[in-house]
């Protein structure tokens, strides 16, 4: 993995070597994100420096929650590992507001049911929100098209198929 932290938009530069679907991927960077990664580079890293020599085992992983605080199991009994960091990656573009094709790129899938059904938290997402910013149906040409749609579920309460009513 390189950090491609003095680009005009900086970013995380995967080889297809450490992908599983064996492409690179490049995902681009918040630039809070980039501040803090640029302070915390050593002195003496190369751009072409690998970020990490090799990926972390979970045992290191572990200790730096503890060091952080936080829980690997929590009291929803949710585990805290490489997964939930992906999970929650989508999920937060997801709640941004990315159109689900804009969140499987980052995500490096290559079918978009894995990103909206695996890595998707569900009960994290905005709903009420979402439904407000709907249009209002109850005005003008709208009102009246819901009176139709009444007057017609009355009509065939089967369903407004007419041929229904021809036979």
């Amino acid at each position: 993995m390189f950090l491609k932290l003095d680009a005009p938009c900086p970013y995380l530069h995967l080889p297809g070597e450490f992908t599983k679907n064996g492409k690179d991927a490049v995902i681009p960077l918040r630039p809070d994100l980039v501040s803090v990664l640029r302070e915390l580079k050593a002195a003496g890293v190369e751009e072409n420096d690998l970020v990490f020599p090799k990926m972390p085992r979970i045992e290191r992983f572990r200790r730096d929650l503890k060091k952080a605080g936080i829980e690997y199991k929590d009291a929803q009994g949710r585990v805290a590992d490489f997964h939930s960091l992906r999970y929650t990656f989508d999920t937060h573009l997801q709640i941004s507001g990315a159109i689900p094709g804009v969140s499987m790129e980052p995500m490096r899938h290559s079918d978009l049911r894995l990103t909206m059904k695996t890595y998707l938290d569900t009960s994290l997402l905005p709903i009420a929100a979402a439904v407000n910013a709907l249009p209002s149906y109850l005005n003008g040409v709208a009102r009246a098209a819901l009176s139709v749609c009444h007057h017609l579920d009355r009509m065939f309460p089967n369903g407004t198929d007419t041929n229904q009513a021809h036979s």
